[in-house]
């Protein structure tokens, strides 16, 4: 009878390892990036298991971000989930380093993906911005009973970014669409006070550079004649912005790999052309306090002599007078 139990006992425990085996077999995999969703609709049942892992790099503060968390070197955020899931989502445990195991429900529309407008919204940038920035990959593999795993798109290695805890699982899909509004509104308006503020500056340094040379006289014509090519130089590395910002802006919904590697190029070049506008102001404000000193020398100069003029006035008067004292 005791043989009889044992061997019940070992059947029912190879059973259960050899179902746990089988659930834990990889029915279909999925990359999770700037651009790809895993979409498990199709999967059978009430919910389907899924094993997040891996991490993507944020090159805006060199965060990193997992299926979770999102982490800085000095801090982690707990403000949005770094993923988005369907409602009703649950992690089930941590398998390791940025690796977690979560019950989905299956149905339609039943995809994860990454929390792009939230992620933008953190950092005051558009989507278009945020995805540039990013880089790796978070592998999302489907876990069932059937025997030929599927595979879309086999990741490569990845990164992660600043803390997010799974209770902000559900609140991150309404909270999607209005800080997708936050981030480009606040995105925008903070590159166009920038670059208002450095064309203002240009402004400012042209007046007082033509001032400046007036005092000084024609021998600094050439200065002012070199501070306007500056301006105008100014002036079209701002129109040139201004064009990439519309082209970027008309381009932002792209996802092949070959238009993703364009864009990224063009943000690259908006990048160049900013430097250069900036540059471009740092030397017409250096031009104005050099020309500045210069007119401080030469009032120094113009006081020296007046005072040098005023004394020997002085000593001629004083000269006179001795001369009449000497005669009386």
């Amino acid at each position: 009878m005791r043989r009889v139990v044992a061997w019940a006992l070992s059947l029912m425990v190879v059973a259960i390892a050899a179902r746990a085996g089988a659930q834990d077999r990889v029915v279909a995999t999925y990359r999770i990036d700037a651009w790809d969703r895993a979409d498990v609709s199709w999967a059978p049942g009430a919910t389907v298991r899924v094993l997040l892992r891996g991490t993507l790099s944020n090159a805006i503060d060199g965060s990193e971000i997992d299926a979770m968390h999102v982490t800085t070197a000095s801090r982690s955020m707990e403000d949005a989930s770094p993923l988005v899931f369907p409602a009703g989502a649950r992690l089930i445990e941590q398998r390791g380093p940025h690796a977690y195991l979560v019950e989905v429900p299956a149905g339609a529309g039943a995809t994860i993906g990454l929390n792009v407008p939230a992620l933008a919204a953190r950092h005051l940038v558009t989507v278009s911005e945020l995805r540039a920035s990013l880089s790796g990959v978070i592998v999302a593999e489907v876990l069932g009973d059937e025997a030929a795993p599927i595979v879309h798109d086999a990741p490569t290695a990845a990164v992660v970014e600043p803390r997010v805890s799974p209770a902000g699982l559900a609140g991150a899909v309404t909270l999607s669409v209005p800080l997708l509004v936050l981030g480009i509104v606040l995105a925008r308006r903070r590159r166009h006070d920038h670059d208002a503020a450095l064309m203002a500056r240009v402004t400012k340094a042209r007046a007082a550079i033509a001032r400046e040379a007036k005092v000084l006289g024609a021998a600094f014509d050439g200065a002012f004649a070199s501070a306007s090519a500056l301006v105008d130089a100014a002036t079209r590395q701002r129109a040139h912005l201004v064009e990439l910002d519309r082209a970027i802006g008309r381009s932002a919904w792209v996802r092949s790999e070959a238009a993703s590697a364009t864009l990224s190029t063009m943000h690259a070049r908006r990048a160049e052309a900013r430097a250069k506008l900036e540059s471009i102001v740092a030397q017409l404000e250096e031009t104005v306090v050099r020309m500045a000193a210069c007119v401080a020398d030469r009032s120094a100069i113009a006081g020296l002599e007046r005072d040098l003029a005023r004394a020997r006035s002085e000593v001629e008067v004083g000269e006179s007078v001795e001369a009449e004292i000497a005669r009386i």
